[in-house]
């Protein structure tokens, strides 16, 4: 399916993980997955609203894919726990607090749930967000907020995920 941006990239600082301003020295410039997959990239930078419902909770997948324009449109599932995701780290602010930790954990618990051998990009990049997650909860002092069962699973998760995209990648 091709949904990871080579050329949509975000800046993130590789000592913190903190998404930094585009142009920024010494970032490490990460690839956006679909419309939705990255820091700070929503809606595919496209200017538009990120759609909810009238309290502020996300769509469904198949309501947002219909009533959404194609920029708004979650590409495929992963995609969808992406705009899941945005929605309520839109709500939480500029600031890591304790709502941005809960969004991130449950974030990790959704990719974990989440079967994304459809295909090796998806996958590749669903083990790479849930390590992404992992670290940032951990240098945030919030890794508490994943039991100690779910990130022992969440572990065994991005290596079956990253070593099954690495695998099944075109040459």
């Amino acid at each position: 399916m091709a949904l990871i941006n080579w050329e949509r990239t975000f800046p993130v600082d590789p000592s913190t993980g903190e998404v930094l301003p585009v142009g920024t020295e010494e970032a490490l410039d990460l690839p956006t997955y679909g419309n939705y997959g990255g820091g700070g990239y929503s809606v595919g930078d496209s200017g538009e609203k990120l759609l909810t419902t009238y309290t502020g909770k996300p769509l469904s997948q198949a309501r947002l894919t219909k009533v959404g324009s194609d920029a708004q449109d979650p590409l495929d599932l992963l995609d969808y726990l992406f705009y899941r995701h945005d929605v309520v780290s839109n709500d939480v602010g500029e600031a890591y607090n304790r709502a941005q930790a809960r969004a991130d954990a449950s974030l990790v618990k959704s990719l974990i749930k989440l079967d994304a051998s459809y295909d090796p990009e998806a996958s590749s990049y669903a083990g790479g967000t849930t390590l992404a997650m992992i670290g940032r909860l951990a240098i945030n002092d919030k890794l508490h907020l994943l039991s100690p069962k779910v990130l022992i699973t969440a572990v065994e998760d991005v290596v079956g995920d990253i070593q099954y995209g690495l695998e099944n990648l075109p040459q």
